[in-house]
């Protein structure tokens, strides 16, 4: 018993070198339990910096894509001005040679400055003798510089003329005059015979009436009332109050209120209308065998032929005619092409 006991002690017996081993074994697995948990505990660190960066990096990436879209709209934005501004730049050259030209000719832009405002004085304002004095203007400043190229200008400029001395101009003032005089004399015209103006009725009694003067004009009033009084035969007169003349008058001098209108802006189919107007309603509701009815509808026919639209010659061929010559480049001197 005692001897296979003493053989298991000598069996369990360690060594140094064995103990020695066995502490670096366990301090192994301890420092590598250790450098584990470091990793476990600083490998999440490294996750969530690594994701963040690469959040990072996929935002500069879309920054780098935005900058890059907008540097090419800036791009094309840039060659789109620059087309532009070489446009700008022929405009400008364009320009100056035109500058240049009026400068060589002083007359010839004077000259063009005078004919559009004698075109604004026939289409806009119908004035015919200034619009004759402005070309005749126009075209002595012409003659104070000819050469070749202002000749034909200047022979369209006397034809221009010759025709505007043909045209009679309408005289708008002595038109309001007799319009202003017709209108004046509407006060005068008597109505047709059918047609009565009622005067009033003035009481002859002006002194206060009794109690039994006034029952008995009430009853006078009231059997009146009663009693219906019919014309057979011929037309009853229809008695026009003051009001009613009133309209019949205001509505005539409405239509040649029309006509002065008309004449002041030279428009012939409105003068025209209101003036037959005019004549429709005289002829309907005035005495036309009067005198003073005949007078007025025979004026009234004789300014319906008058037209406030004369035909003006055309002067664009003219402006136009100009303008080509200013923008004409001026001749090239000798020593230049030399």
């Amino acid at each position: 018993m005692t001897s296979s006991s003493e053989t298991t002690a000598e069996k369990l017996k360690i060594t140094p070198i064995q103990w020695i081993s066995v502490l670096l074994a366990c301090l192994a697995i301890g420092l590598t339990g250790i450098t584990l948990g470091y990793f476990y505990t600083h490998t999440s660190t490294w996750q969530a910096s690594f994701l963040a960066n690469t959040q990072s990096q996929s935002l500069l990436e879309k920054k780098l894509k935005h900058q890059d879209r907008t540097l090419n709209t800036v791009s094309a934005q840039m060659a789109e001005t620059q087309i532009k501004l070489n446009a700008l730049n022929n405009r400008f050259i364009d320009l100056q040679g035109v500058l240049q030209n009026q400068a060589n000719h002083p007359s010839l832009a004077h000259a063009l400055f005078l004919i559009q405002l004698a075109e604004d004085s026939l289409s806009y304002q119908f004035d015919l003798s200034k619009a004759k004095k402005l070309l005749q203007q126009a075209l002595d400043e012409l003659n104070q510089n000819v050469n070749p190229d202002t000749q034909g200008l200047i022979a369209q400029l006397q034809e221009t003329l010759k025709a505007l001395e043909k045209i009679n101009p309408v005289n708008t003032v002595k038109l309001m005059d007799q319009l202003f005089a017709l209108e004046d004399s509407v006060e005068t015209l008597p109505l047709t015979q059918t047609q009565a103006e009622a005067d009033p009725k003035v009481s002859a009694n002006t002194a206060p009436l009794s109690f039994w003067q006034r029952a008995l004009s009430r009853s006078w009033q009231g059997l009146k009332n009663l009693v219906t009084i019919k014309h057979y035969g011929e037309d009853a007169p229809h008695f026009v109050t003051p009001d009613e003349r009133a309209y019949l008058n205001a509505r005539l001098c409405l239509y040649l209120n029309q006509a002065q209108w008309a004449v002041l802006s030279h428009d012939t189919a409105l003068f025209k209308d209101s003036l037959s107007k005019a004549a429709l309603w005289l002829n309907t509701q005035y005495d036309n065998d009067t005198p003073a009815t005949q007078t007025m509808k025979n004026q009234i026919e004789n300014l319906s032929q008058i037209s406030l639209q004369s035909d003006f010659p055309n002067l664009s061929p003219l402006i136009q005619e100009t303008q080509s010559l200013l923008l004409k480049p001026p001749p090239s001197h000798p020593e230049e092409t030399s």
